[in-house]
Order: structure tokens, then C-alpha cells, then sequence
């Protein structure tokens, strides 16, 4: 079996990381795509503004009606920091028989030499690179994909700067998870 592995803070999950994990889908031929929400970033120096919790049911809410698309919520169980060579290695064990394909972009490809353990990362897991705004791959590692996948120009951070100037960010989110924002003012 061949197995996604879609990391991030999912605050909140917003069409973007869907389209992202349909391309890798498709392109990688993924039997299944795991999305992972981190409990804290130690590179990005900040926190996630809504609650493990919300963060969770938002992006079970974004990929609901997809039977290949689970979410795991090991980082947020264990807490603290998050990563990716830890989760990757609880996932080699969960799934001992498959293939693993850690889906990141351009931006964290490039800082990939700064984060825990990156030669561990690629031992466990093929690398899919997605395309970002600002973050050009120059050269690729042997086992790593370049995904074909157009950039996907939306943010969470985007998204929550819209939510708390008032405008309606709908477009961006699918509908049960605006539904779920606004019922549950996660970002008010």
C-alpha cells in the first residue's frame, strides 16, 4: 500500500491542503492519504491559534466523504513538539508493509536540513514536493518527487487575517468547516 502523509497545522484546513493531497493522490497513485495536525511547530516559533481539538474536527469535517483520506491525530496525543521523523516513525510501525510519501512544500523542502533528524525523515519516507510561492527547488533528491500540481496560493494565515477583518473567507474553506468556524467562533 502506498500511503500519503499530509503534515501541518490545518488552522484552519482550507481547499488548498485538498487540492494538494488530490494531486499527490493521483499523481503518487496513493491508496491512502493521512492528514497529520501538528501540536506546535519548533521552526515556525509559534503556536497554532485554534485549539488541537477544533483544528481536529475541522480537518475530519474538510476531508469527510473522502474513504482514502483519514485523519491521525498522533502529534497532537503526544503534545509539545511536533516531528516529522518521530511521526514517520510510529507510521512505519502502524503500517510496517507500506510505502510511506511525506507530501511537503517547496519551502519546507528547502529548510528540510534544518529540521530533527532529516536523514531519518528520508529513510522512512520518499518525499513528494508540492509547489510554493517563493521557495524555487533547485535540485531534487534522488527518491524525491516534484509534484506537477499547479502553486496553491492560500493560507491559513490568509484566511484568519480575513476572518478577523470581517470578510467572508467561504471561498477558501469548505463548507462544513466555515460552518463549523463560524458556529463554533474558533477564530473570533
Amino acid at each position: 500500500m502506498k500511503i500519503g502523509v499530509l503534515g501541518g497545522s490545518f488552522d484552519p484546513p482550507h481547499k488548498g491542503h485538498l487540492k494538494i493531497a488530490a494531486a499527490a493522490e493521483k499523481e503518487l497513485g496513493l491508496d491512502l492519504v493521512l492528514f497529520v495536525p501538528c501540536s506546535s511547530h519548533k521552526l515556525k516559533g509559534h503556536k497554532p491559534v485554534a485549539s488541537g481539538f477544533h483544528r481536529a474536527n475541522m480537518t475530519a469535517l474538510a476531508i469527510s466523504g473522502k474513504k482514502n483520506w483519514l485523519i491521525d491525530t498522533v502529534e497532537l496525543e503526544k503534545g509539545g513538539y511536533s516531528f516529522t521523523a518521530d511521526t514517520l516513525r510510529y507510521l512505519r510501525g502502524k503500517y510496517p508493509k507500506s510505502g510511506l510519501y511525506f507530501i511537503m512544500g517547496a519551502d519546507s523542502y528547502r529548510d528540510l536540513p534544518r529540521w530533527k533528524d532529516p536523514a531519518e525523515i528520508r529513510m522512512l519516507a520518499k518525499l513528494a514536493v508540492f509547489p510554493r510561492s517563493g521557495a524555487k527547488i533547485e535540485k531534487a533528491g534522488r527518491e524525491d518527487t516534484i509534484m506537477r500540481t499547479k502553486e496553491v496560493h492560500i493560507s491559513s494565515d490568509g484566511i484568519r487575517i480575513t476572518i478577523a477583518s470581517g470578510k467572508d473567507p467561504s471561498r477558501l474553506l469548505s463548507k462544513s468547516v466555515w460552518e463549523y468556524i463560524q458556529k463554533q467562533s474558533v477564530y473570533s
